[in-house]
This record gives structure tokens, sequence and C-alpha cells, in this order.
């Protein structure tokens, strides 16, 4: 075992990063080795001061469009896995439908002192060698490698948001006040299956994130790993919802940039052309021009042709029924702004050990977000707001029931 560890540290001596003139190619996969120019000097995370800062490695998704269009610029996605070597897991399919940039860290792994360097060796090199909108950074991982990738937006700059599968933030947060520290505006989408130990750090997480940092939690019935595929496209439906289609009152300070928007706002109308129901046809468009708007892109030749299209196929799809998609608007609204109070309010008190837990009052207020979810979805059923919201109503039960279980034991 010991002349393993040797001849690994000689290894990552004598690495030699992979050149950035390298040619990538679109929907493919490549491995990349890369080293930390220089090592970080201020670290909670005492160990990772200590890594090596030579001999990383990293798989690279490209999309495929990215060589077809030279100029177009795109997100990025960090994963990390708690055995390393880190794949797309259940987020593949929406990451290539997307058109995502990824980068899946090789020695990040549960308790191996290097995910630190590897996070930072492989973001340094992904910025230059790919064309990555501004402040357009993301990440994922599953249990520890979620607690690894909370980490990310205190060393790097541009986060927009952060996916946590299975686990909380890192443990040492709460302690020294961590969650304080984390950056204003960074959205946080949190799952939990039913059967996980940690899901108690869904409600840490609710009492101690900033106020600022919108966050949503995804309960589901299954066993412990990733998502299921639905689950994950809602979290990225949700983290969309709050970054491009709305007005961002509490955007971060690395505001999510006209790059960032096009990328999101392509994906949408090409969603929008293909969708054949006409409710759901209907909110694609409203959001299209919504997200053109906040993203100020309409000085774009190819917006502006998108807006005349779409105008005239909202048109033929609203008729006799304005009304009554107004009225739905409205009272979608008046969820959203259910939600947020919720979520205001269980802002308060201690966590009651590793349980999960909420008052009298708390829970009063969750019954009443579930009454409000459940009698929209009976009015407006087969809307494409209401199908937004019965994705996340499931979850509430599930919480609600798994928080029973607890007070159970």
């Amino acid at each position: 075992m010991k002349f393993l560890y040797l001849l690994l540290a000689v290894s990552m001596l004598f690495a030699k990063p992979t050149p950035l003139s390298l040619k990538l190619k679109g929907d493919a996969t490549t491995l990349i080795e890369c080293n930390l120019a220089k090592p970080i000097e201020k670290s909670p995370f005492k160990k990772a001061l200590t890594a090596p800062l030579k001999g990383y490695h990293y798989n690279l998704y490209i999309p495929a469009n990215y060589t077809k269009y030279k100029t177009l610029k795109f997100p990025v996605m960090f994963i990390s896995s708690p055995t390393g070597k880190a794949g797309m897991t259940t987020l593949k399919q929406r990451l290539i439908d997307d058109h995502w940039i990824v980068v899946m860290l090789i020695e990040s792994k549960e308790g191996d002192e290097n995910w630190l360097n590897n996070f930072l060796a492989a973001h340094d090199d992904v910025m230059k060698r790919c064309r990555i909108a501004k402040n357009g950074k993301f990440a994922a991982g599953l249990g520890e490698g979620a607690r690894y990738v909370s980490s990310y937006p205190l060393f790097r700059k541009g986060f927009q948001g952060i996916f946590c599968h299975g686990a909380g933030f890192y443990k040492g947060f709460s302690k020294k006040n961590y969650y304080k520290w984390f950056k204003d505006g960074i959205k946080v989408a949190m799952s939990f299956d039913d059967t996980n130990a940690n899901a108690y750090e869904a409600h840490k997480l609710r009492r101690d994130l900033n106020k600022e940092c919108k966050y949503r939690l995804f309960f589901y019935k299954g066993e412990n790993s990733w998502a299921p595929t639905d689950i994950v496209n809602d979290m990225m439906n949700w983290m969309n919802n709050q970054i491009f289609a709305q007005k961002d009152r509490d955007a971060p300070k690395a505001k999510a940039s006209k790059d960032l928007f096009f990328w999101h706002y392509s994906n949408h109308v090409r969603r929008a052309k293909l969708e054949t129901n006409d409710q759901t046809k209907y909110q694609l468009i409203k959001d299209c021009l919504a997200i053109s708007r906040y993203g100020r892109l309409s000085s774009k030749r190819v917006i502006r042709i998108d807006s005349i299209y779409l105008l005239k196929e909202l048109e033929k799809i609203v008729g006799r029924k304005t009304k009554l998609k107004e009225e739905i608007a409205s009272k979608y609204n008046r969820i959203l702004s259910q939600e947020e109070s919720f979520l205001i309010k269980t802002r308060r008190g201690n966590l009651r050990g590793d349980k999960l837990w909420l008052t009298r009052a708390e829970l009063k207020n969750m019954d009443n977000l579930i009454r409000t979810i459940d009698s929209f979805i009976k009015k407006y059923p087969d809307t494409a707001l209401a199908n937004r919201v019965d994705s996340y109503v499931k979850c509430l039960k599930i919480e609600k029931e798994m928080i029973a279980k607890a007070k159970e034991k």
C-alpha cells in the first residue's frame, strides 16, 4: 500500500498538463490532466492546504453545438462524487439536451485531501480551455461530494447555483458560521430520498442559510443515491426559473451575464417551437419573452426575429381564454408568495438534534401551502403552471410524512 502511495506521489510530481491547444470534439468526453498554479493561502479545510499542486484530472464533456458555433458561450457544471471518478449519472440527459460544458472530477472523493485542489485545478484549467459564459458556473455533488461542492463558491467567483444530492453543506459550516459567509444570491437545490439519514440537514440549510440565498428542498421516495431524472429536471427547472424567468431580487453579486441568458433562451425557445400542447406552449412562450426582457437580449437580431414569431403564436393560442390564463397566472403568483412566506417563517429556531423537525406553527404554514397548491391543481388541471407546482407539492407531502416519522422515534 505504501508503494502505491509513493507511486501516486511520484506520478503527480512529474505530471504534464494537457495542452490548451488540444482540439475538442462536440458531444464527446475527453480526459484532461491539469495542475494548480499556486496553493490557496486560506482555507477552513486545513488538510487541503498540504495537498499536492500537480497531477489532477477531470473528464470534460463538450456539447454538440460547441464546435459548430465558434462564438457561443456555455455554462459549466462541476460534478463531484463520493467515490471519485465522477460521471453525469442521472443528470446526463438534461446536461446533454441543454448543451452544458461538464467537468467531472476524478481525484475528488470522500476522505481524500486532494478534493479541493482537484476542483481548483480543474476550474482554472477549464476557464482557460473553453468558452464559459461569464458568471455561468454551477456545481452538483452526491453525499460527501455534495458537501464539497457547497464550498466551491467560497474559493472561486462566478457561481449561480449548486445542486446537493443526499447531503447538506460541509459539516463544519454551521459551527463556524460558514453558512453566513455563503455568497449572497447563490441558489441552492437540495434533494433527499425518504430513507436518507442525512435528511435533517435539509432543515439545517433552511434555518442557517444566508437569507438572500434562494433554495428549494426536493424529497422523493427511493434509495440513497443521485436523485432520479424527474427530480433532477424539477431541480434544474426551479433553478432556471429563479435565475432567468423572473426578476431576481436576490441575484448574486456575480449576476447572470447576457451570454448565460442567451444560452437559456435558446434552449427555451427550442422547446416552445416543438411543443404541441397549447397550455404548455403558452407558458413556454411567456417564459421566453420574460427571459429576453430580463436578460436584455433585444439587441440581438435573432431575438427580434424570434419575438415576432413568438408573439404571433401567442395570439393564436390566447383566443377567448385570455382572462382564464391571466387568472391562472395570478393564482400561481399567489402560490409563489405563499411559498416565500413559508420559507421565511421556517428560518427561525434551532434544529432538534439530527431529526427533521418543524414547530406547530411551521407545520400549519406547510399545511396551508399544500392545501393552496392542491386547490390550484384541482381548479386548473393539465395546465403548464399546475404541472410545475404538482411535483413541488408531492415533495412537501413526503417531507411532512418524514417529519411525522421522525417524531415517532
